[in-house]
C-alpha cells in the first residue's frame, strides 16, 4: 500500500512536508493560513479500505475562540451549518472528514480553505449577523420598550386564526404591531397578515423593521408599504428611532 507521502506526491506532482506525531497522526503542511498568519492545522490518520481521516484536532475552534465566543445555541447551530455546508463533520469541537485516498490532495485543499473561513472572525461574524437577525431584534425590542411598555411576542390578534401573527405587540388601547422582516418571504407573510387585520377591522399602528429593505423584491416592497404604516429600513434605524416614534404616537393620541 502506498504511504501518505507517495499518495500526495503522485497527486501533487511535487514534494510535500509531512510531520508525524506520537499519536499516529501526520500533520500536512499546506500554504493555507489562519487570520493571524499561522499555518492552518491539518492532520491525517489512515483508515481502512484505502481511506484517510482528515482532522483539525480542535485547533480551528480554539483559534476562533480567541476573538469570538460560540456561547449561544444559535451560534452553535450556525457554526454547524457552515461546517456541514462545506461537506465536513463536526463533533466535540473537532472538524473532520473521511476521504478516499484517490481524492486526498483536493480534499486537503478544500478542508484547509474551510478551516480558514471558519476561523476568520470577519467571515464568521458576517455569517452570524446574517443568521441572527431575529435574535438581535429580540434584544433591541427588549432594550427599547422594557419595562415601560407591555410587549407580547408572537401575538395573534384574531381568535382562532393563529396563522396571522404579529412578531411583537405593544399592548395599548390602539396596539402597536411590530414586524421583523429578514427576507422577501417574510415580507409577503407580513403583507397578508396586515391585510387580514384590516379586513377584520382590527385597529392598530404598524411598524416594520427590515434587516435590509433594499434586499426585498421591488414588487413586494410596494405591497408591504401599502399594507403597513411605519418602515425602518434596517435594525440600526429602528434601534435609533423606534422608541421616539412610539412615544410620538402616544403623545399625538394616535396610540
Amino acid at each position: 500500500m502506498n504511504t501518505l507521502y507517495e499518495i500526495l506526491r503522485s497527486q501533487m506532482g511535487r514534494n510535500i512536508q509531512l510531520l508525524p506525531d506520537k499519536k499516529g497522526r501526520t500533520q500536512v503542511m499546506l500554504p493555507i493560513y489562519y487570520e493571524d498568519g499561522d499555518m492552518v492545522d491539518i492532520y491525517t490518520e489512515p483508515r481502512g479500505d484505502n481511506k484517510t481521516l482528515i482532522s483539525d484536532c480542535g485547533m480551528t475552534l480554539m483559534k476562533l475562540s480567541y476573538y469570538y465566543e460560540i456561547n449561544t445555541d444559535n451560534k452553535s447551530r450556525i457554526l454547524n451549518q457552515i461546517i456541514a455546508s462545506n461537506g465536513l463533520d463536526y463533533e466535540n469541537g473537532i472538524i473532520s472528514k473521511i476521504v478516499d485516498n484517490t481524492k486526498l490532495y483536493p480534499a486537503l485543499i478544500s478542508f484547509g480553505n474551510t478551516l480558514m473561513k471558519v476561523s476568520t472572525m470577519t467571515y464568521f461574524k458576517r455569517e452570524m449577523i446574517k443568521n441572527l437577525f431575529y435574535e438581535m431584534m429580540d434584544e433591541v425590542v427588549t432594550q427599547l420598550f422594557d419595562p415601560d411598555f407591555s410587549v407580547k411576542k408572537q401575538y395573534s390578534p384574531i381568535e382562532g386564526k393563529d396563522e396571522y401573527l404579529v412578531d411583537y405587540c405593544l399592548l395599548a388601547p390602539r396596539p402597536v404591531f411590530i414586524y421583523a422582516v429578514k427576507d422577501t418571504a417574510k415580507a409577503r407573510l407580513v403583507t397578508i397578515s396586515a391585510q387580514e387585520f384590516k379586513l377584520n377591522k382590527i385597529r392598530s399602528n404598524s411598524i416594520v423593521v427590515y434587516e435590509d429593505f433594499l434586499s426585498i423584491q421591488q414588487s413586494d416592497q410596494k405591497r408591504i408599504l401599502n399594507a403597513t404604516v411605519k418602515q425602518f429600513p434596517t435594525l440600526d434605524d429602528f434601534s435609533a428611532g423606534g422608541l421616539d416614534y412610539v412615544k410620538d404616537l402616544s403623545a399625538s393620541n394616535y396610540y
